[in-house]
């Protein structure tokens, strides 16, 4: 049996999806996989997690009372364990399917570049146990919910958090300028959580910036140019520097560059998204900035589907 999840990116509405704006955000080629097979102990668990071919986490564990048998990482272990105990509160009985199982998760990127370890996780938990991805993911992780939305998803989505409940709309995103888009791996790991935190405790945001979100996402999807595109990640990345209150990473780290870069995700964290008009050129800019690690549209996007 093998179960697949997507990883995750989010182009428009960092921070502000959590208050209800519009986000555009796009599944990944580079995802997890999970894959079942029985063990010979009934009442252990064996948990295995490679990161792309090399063992990065394993464990076993008793199932009836979460007792950790052995593990590689206790930390990791008893992260495990919670995610397990959710599950047994919402599916009662039919949560011991566990016993005697050798579950192994298998993912096709490095942990490090933020695409998506937790949410393909509990993706591919939810997928096994049949549960709704959303419950389980408020029980544990928390968030807005896009990431786990774009882990089943088979193309682009702009997902809201509404007063009625989650709206996730799969759009056609192939854009005429995606030849001018790259994605540049910072190496700065942020905790999305504590950022979130940060952002909220600063109480800036307001219903005025809610829709000005809405609206950059709208024109985002409809633009056919790369100049377009650049002038909505500056009014983004400046609204979001007042609600933040901290600098862009263009200010930070590459104000001589000549095109855009706008933030993914929490601040400071993981990966960027920068314009250019010459490729050898922007990959040897931020190559002479300690930042070796880019991607492509193409290397990263799942689907570019035109819907019917």
């Amino acid at each position: 049996m093998e179960i697949r999840a997507n990883g995750k990116l989010l182009l428009t509405g960092e921070y502000l999806v959590t208050k209800g704006a519009k986000a555009l955000a796009m599944p990944l080629k580079y995802g997890q996989s999970l894959f079942v097979s029985p063990n010979e102990n009934p009442r252990t668990l064996i948990w295995d997690s490679y990161e792309i071919d090399e063992i990065w986490f394993r464990a076993e564990i008793d199932i009836f009372d979460f007792e950790v048998k052995s593990t590689s990482d206790q930390v990791l272990s008893d992260r495990l364990i919670e995610i397990l105990q959710v599950i047994k509160d919402l599916k009662g009985s039919e949560f011991f399917i566990l016993a005697n199982k050798h579950l192994t998760t298998r993912s096709n990127f490095n942990f490090f570049l933020g695409l998506g370890s937790s949410s393909t996780l509990l993706s591919l938990l939810a997928q096994y146990f049949d549960i709704d991805i959303f419950d389980l993911s408020d029980n544990t992780f928390g968030g807005s919910g896009y990431d786990v939305a774009c882990a089943t998803s088979k193309g682009p989505i702009i997902y809201q958090n509404t007063d009625h409940g989650r709206e996730v709309e799969e759009v056609n995103y192939n854009p005429f300028y995606k030849d001018n888009i790259l994605f540049v791996y910072l190496g700065n790991k942020m905790n999305s959580r504590s950022s979130l935190s940060s952002f909220n405790s600063l109480n800036r945001c307001k219903e005025e910036d809610v829709q000005a979100f809405n609206e950059i996402t709208e024109r985002w999807l409809k633009a056919e140019f790369i100049e377009e595109i650049e002038d909505l990640i500056f009014e983004s990345e400046d609204r979001l520097s007042y609600l933040l209150n901290t600098k862009t990473v263009k200010e930070t780290s590459f104000g001589d560059y000549p095109y855009s870069v706008k933030s993914l995700g929490a601040w400071g964290g993981d990966m960027v998204l920068a314009t250019y008009r010459d490729r050898n050129e922007a990959v040897k800019y931020f190559k002479s900035k300690g930042h070796p690690v880019m991607y492509t549209f193409q290397d990263m996007i799942n689907s570019h589907k035109v819907l019917s």
